[in-house]
């Protein structure tokens, strides 16, 4: 668990799970990192200079990891 990271993060879940076509596009990016690439968003994307916490990508990620366990 990410220190600090909203308690509704399971969210992402439920679209790849109803979703098959999402549910695929994740899993196809394999061990890549996801990142949100957003240059206002220091919270939720990387921010413009990339020391933003990308906290959606970080959430995909582990979204992406559940779903190979199923």
């Amino acid at each position: 668990k990410v220190k600090g990271k909203p308690s509704l993060s399971y969210i992402p879940l439920v679209t790849p799970s109803a979703h098959t076509d999402i549910r695929e596009i994740l899993l196809s990016t394999g061990d890549e990192e996801i990142v949100e690439n957003s240059p206002i968003d220091y919270y939720w994307g990387c921010g413009a200079d990339g020391s933003g916490k990308n906290m959606l990508g970080i959430i995909l990620m582990e979204v992406r990891e559940i779903l190979r366990q199923r």
